[in-house]
């Protein structure tokens, strides 16, 4: 059961709430999500939490600490555990090369579930812990495969990867090989950086009201 506390975000795709989730064993620090019932932004703002749902749901079984657990699914919400930690924009101090080196070991986790997060390029959804090592919580934008060897879904994984190493490159040197990958874009970022970019600027920054460092809702309010 969530024991709600507070509201930290409110927007167009409906609530984020924190709080804790109440077991017979335990007290979870947790975050549910809480969708809108808007009739116009209902279809997408469900397809954001399902694309949520399924993401959690297949790394539940590796007990990571690189990502939160999926506590409870509702019809009109879902709860995951909360991540404690800064936005990477907000611990530039901590942002060593054996932060960036553990990322490398957290997309090679998402690889080998099958899964891509596709909204690595915001600093803002780049966790750090109090051990300073890296988290991942925003998993709206993720896609599953059950086919790992499929072109599109290793596609989708090295534009995860190019994202980290962007990030990487402003803190820190790259080696050869990590400057190769950063000047090699796939096709998805080009057709991306064309097209669907500036749909995406124009509907979460003229229509939603989002900042670019906006991310995981629990620390951008």
């Amino acid at each position: 059961m969530f024991q709600y506390e507070s509201t930290l975000k409110s927007d167009a795709f409906g609530k984020i709430e924190k709080g804790m989730f109440i077991t017979n064993d335990a007290s979870i620090p947790a975050i549910r999500r809480v969708y809108t019932r808007n009739l116009w932004i209902t279809p997408l703002a469900r397809l954001l939490a399902r694309n949520e749902k399924r993401a959690l749901a297949r790394l539940m079984p590796l007990k990571s600490p690189y990502f939160p657990t999926l506590l409870e699914v509702a019809r009109h919400s879902h709860v995951r555990s909360f991540i404690q930690g800064d936005s990477m924009h907000r611990a530039n101090d901590r942002l060593t090369p054996e932060f960036f080196k553990s990322s490398r070991q957290l997309l090679l986790t998402l690889k080998r579930a099958g899964v891509v997060n596709n909204d690595l390029a915001k600093e803002a959804n780049w966790i750090i812990t109090p051990e300073s090592t890296p988290s991942v919580t925003d998993f709206q934008l993720a896609f599953c495969f059950k086919n790992r060897v499929s072109q599109w879904f290793l596609t989708l994984c090295y534009e995860d990867l190019r994202h980290l190493l962007k990030h990487k490159r402003k803190y820190h040197s790259v080696t050869a090989k990590e400057k190769k990958v950063l000047a090699s874009k796939s096709w998805i970022s080009v057709v991306w950086m064309k097209t669907g970019k500036r749909v995406y600027h124009f509907v979460t920054r003229r229509l939603l009201g989002w900042s670019e460092r906006q991310g995981p809702e629990e620390r951008d309010i």
